[in-house]
């Protein structure tokens, strides 16, 4: 029986008991009563280390690194409302409370809280700490049902690019057109057209001897740019190319994002696959020989390199996600073995490293790394992979399903729009959705589709159909923002006043692939259609 029957069968019992609106007011309060619980709080002793000294939006109740206060007997925890309507409070025995007694009582928008330290007497001796968040909308169903099926989002998507000038480009040309601006980003947009154009002939099979001539073409560019095999960074193509957008700023001139080159490993997997010409898995392992050759003592891998001689830029280290995800494929998919001790060492550096920090840092090749601080700009595209990492095990253990849930939560909490403001009664932001980093919180469909994938994954291991809302409602939402005239699910444009959903310039290739692929997955996972 798969998970689509037990789904069915808990669905009809439910029904059989109560009315389906029973049913949503049942998940709205078990949402509601979660969100008072925080997410994976830090320590007074220092031992769990506190993510939030950034953060701005709560969903679920936030514990701050507020420090004790000599002579104070006791903390008054105050919330106020922007516009002061609202104001609560109560006292803890420490200055790092979670607001959990009063935060069902906290409404949505921007608030103020003070943390008060009390003598004996519950007089004020001074303020132990302050700060102003967002509340963010809680999970509130029901929320849409789809348009159509997934499988028809899927095909008018992929033939959105598939048709696209600069793909079509390729069937006649090995070199980009670079009118479509996001090419300058070679590993990360010129590897996943790959990733693209081979999903597309997976679902129109009588395509597939052009698509594969079109994606030799790509290939065959990719692998003129990459590093001799004499070079530190041996077989990598370079992250950028031309002078376009970032590819164009001075810090990123012969430079290159260390984990880029998974993008590419990911098409050329795809592509021997469809035509089995051995060079694409060659190319590959000599790319996984690299990552094993360049990986540090202490089991990291810089977030940035120069591309000639392979020096980090920086201090900064990488979340190697990617890399693990490669390695999978290579044994799940062609039985090659010759990397699992290092799948196994990344998996237990993750653990002993970013599981315990919570540092879930942006890492993208668009914005600048040199100055960053831990905790400053985290994104759910970094911290999520790892929760698939371990759900998608048949048997993770205690652990793995406990750093799972964190997590998730922790993409919830700081990332997932479930309600919206509304500007003359018409909604601000096309929701549910999610967005990819703190710095930007602007909503894009990959960052949507990491959540999608979470929380299905959780469902899986947890049986609660809560995490299976979540994740339906915002698979859902795809429907709704996908163009109804073209097919693109936008990459941006969420946002009802950005007038930009039809503009290809602010698609990304990479986004979209990434994007079919889990509701592909989503699909074979939890049996919708």
């Amino acid at each position: 029986m798969n998970l689509r029957q037990l789904t069915l069968i808990a669905a009809v019992c439910l029904i059989a008991t109560n009315s389906r609106a029973d049913f949503n007011e049942t998940l709205n309060a078990q949402a509601e009563a979660e969100y008072t619980v925080p997410v994976r709080p830090g320590s007074e002793d220092g031992t769990v280390p506190f993510w939030n000294g950034h953060a701005w939006r709560y969903m679920y109740a936030p514990v701050y690194d507020f420090k004790p206060v000599k002579g104070a007997k006791s903390y008054r925890h105050t919330v106020m409302s922007k516009d002061s309507t609202f104001k609560a409070d109560f006292i803890a025995g420490k200055p790092s409370a979670a607001l959990t007694p009063i935060w069902n009582q906290v409404p949505v928008g921007d608030c103020k809280y003070t943390v008060e330290a009390l003598d004996k007497k519950g007089k004020t001796i001074k303020v132990a700490g302050e700060d102003v968040f967002v509340k963010e909308f809680p999970f509130h169903g029901p929320y849409r049902e789809k348009l159509y099926s997934y499988d028809e989002c899927i095909k008018r998507a992929l033939n959105y690019v598939h048709y696209l000038p600069a793909v079509r480009h390729w069937d006649t040309h090995d070199t980009p057109d670079m009118n479509y601006p996001f090419n300058s980003y070679l590993c990360k947009i010129i590897g996943s057209t790959i990733r693209h154009e081979v999903l597309y002939a997976q679902y129109y099979p009588a395509e597939k001897d052009a698509v594969v001539k079109r994606c030799r073409n790509i290939a065959k560019f990719i692998m003129s740019q990459a590093q001799p095999a004499d070079a530190p960074l041996a077989y990598f193509p370079p992250t950028y190319y031309g002078s376009n957008l970032a590819a164009g700023f001075p810090q990123n001139q012969g430079k290159t994002m260390t984990m880029e080159p998974i993008e590419v490993v990911y098409g050329f997997l795809d592509l021997y696959k469809a035509c089995g010409d051995r060079q694409y898995l060659d190319f590959v392992l000599h790319i996984m020989d690299t990552y094993k050759k360049i990986r540090r003592p202490d089991g990291s891998y810089p977030v940035k390199m120069d591309l000639k001689t392979g020096v980090p830029v920086n201090n900064a280290i990488v979340s190697p996600h990617a890399v693990y995800f490669a390695i999978e494929r290579l044994e799940n998919e062609f039985g090659i073995y010759d990397y699992k001790d290092l799948r196994l060492s990344i998996e237990q550096w993750a653990k002993e490293n970013l599981c315990k920090t919570f540092d879930w840092n942006s890492q993208f090749e668009d914005i600048p790394l040199e100055n960053y601080v831990p905790y400053q700009n985290p994104s759910n595209c970094i911290a999520a992979p790892w929760a698939m990492i371990f759900l998608r095990k048949d048997n993770p253990t205690k652990e793995e399903l406990r750093y799972s849930e964190d997590i998730t939560r922790f993409c919830e909490d700081q990332f997932v729009m479930w309600g919206t403001s509304k500007t003359n009664g018409v909604p601000d932001t096309n929701i549910p959705c999610a967005f990819e980093q703190i710095e930007w919180d602007e909503p894009t469909d990959a960052s949507t589709s990491y959540l999608i994938l979470c929380f299905a994954l959780m469902y899986k291991h947890t049986g609660d159909p809560l995490w299976l809302a979540k994740a339906n409602a915002l698979a859902a939402n795809i429907t709704f923002v996908q163009s109804k005239i073209s097919g693109m699910i936008p990459t941006v444009g969420w946002r009802f006043d950005e007038h930009i959903t039809q503009d290809a310039s602010q698609f990304w290739i990479n986004c979209s692939a990434h994007t079919l692929y889990v509701l592909k997955e989503f699909c074979e996972l939890t049996g919708e259609q």
